[in-house]
């Protein structure tokens, strides 16, 4: 649950691509799960940026697995 108390949170396989990286997506890299912190996007492609100061770079043939965080329920009212 989260700070609000109506909302659930699940986490989802998928995959992470240049177009759809995003910050809190968790990547596995050598066995090491990495939380991407800060995403960039440019013409050539994407920079993620973890908190350790690592970057890696995506490009149009880059494609990883990875989970991401997804808030459901609460609506308006």
């Amino acid at each position: 649950m989260t700070a609000r108390g109506d909302e659930a949170e699940r986490v989802e396989s998928v995959v992470i691509t240049r177009a759809s990286a995003r910050r809190g997506d968790v990547l596995v890299v050598g066995g090491r799960p990495m939380r991407v912190e800060n995403v960039v996007r440019t013409i050539t492609g994407a920079r993620l940026d973890f908190p350790g100061g690592e970057r890696m770079w995506l490009t149009d043939r880059s494609e990883f697995g990875g989970t991401r965080t997804v808030v459901e329920g609460g609506g308006g009212l």
